[in-house]
């Protein structure tokens, strides 16, 4: 069986009852759902208490954990002390059959060598580094040793807040863990945005949101070519006017 375990921070509390939810809805779905809420930011801020409310409507589907410190989403990994798989996801987004199905076959038929196999929806092949980065938001399914490992490197977290794939990355890499793709699509990832509005239907996903979110990642890619485009004629002009007026 596969766990699920996601982290949170009070800005997204809103829609996070919405996004477990429909995880629990999932079948098969996670033999466990863990939250890990910490008690304070990563600047070191206690946040306010649970609405009691709040809690109890996440408790029908999850087991909350608050630890002491934030060291951001690597928490998901390193938090909840399970033995076995356990699949990191984030917190914003409504996953498919399809995304936990794929997870949950790989994790039956390698469970003999789970101890130095990384499992990631998608990844990032760092040509230049010639490794492999995992990409916490298409999941990422850790076995009990590996997390044992990132839990030991904590001390270390708070120089890399903002780049936890990256480190976590590097961290598997150094100790000889192989990351393997899965190469989802991300239609078959993600059913929508957790913070849209829309009706869960039987299978955990919302109704009508699939096109919009292809449409969404189809611009933001095309708006960083285009980006990527403009500082590079922008860098060209300058160097030319700059070597005629020399």
């Amino acid at each position: 069986m596969v766990a699920v375990s996601l982290t949170s921070i009070p800005s997204r509390y809103p829609y996070l009852e919405r996004m477990v939810e429909s995880l629990s809805r999932l079948d098969p779905g996670p033999s466990t759902i863990y939250v890990v809420l910490p008690l304070s930011n990563l600047k070191g801020q206690a946040r306010a208490p649970l609405d009691p409310q709040f809690r109890q409507s996440l408790e029908r589907f999850a087991t909350i954990l608050e630890p002491e410190v934030d060291h951001g989403p690597v928490c998901r990994y390193t938090d909840p002390k399970v033995s076995g798989w356990l699949l990191g996801c984030d917190d914003d987004e409504i996953y498919t059959q399809t995304w936990f199905n794929a997870f949950c076959e790989v994790a039956q038929h390698a469970f003999a060598d789970g101890d130095s196999l990384v499992f990631t929806g998608r990844t990032n092949r760092l040509q230049s580094l010639q490794r492999k980065t995992v990409l916490g938001y298409s999941g990422v399914m850790i076995h009990t040793r590996a997390r044992d490992m990132l839990r030991a490197s904590l001390p270390w977290k708070r120089y890399a807040q903002l780049v936890d794939d990256n480190m976590i990355s590097d961290l598997l890499n150094k100790h000889n863990y192989q990351i393997v793709s899965l190469d989802l699509p991300r239609t078959e990832i993600f059913a929508a945005r957790a913070s849209r509005s829309g009706t869960l239907d039987g299978e955990g996903l919302v109704n009508g949101r699939t096109k919009s979110l292809i449409r969404f990642y189809g611009r933001r890619r095309w708006h960083s070519f285009v980006v990527a485009l403009v500082a590079v004629c922008l860098v060209i002009i300058t160097v030319t006017w700059s070597a005629r007026n020399r």
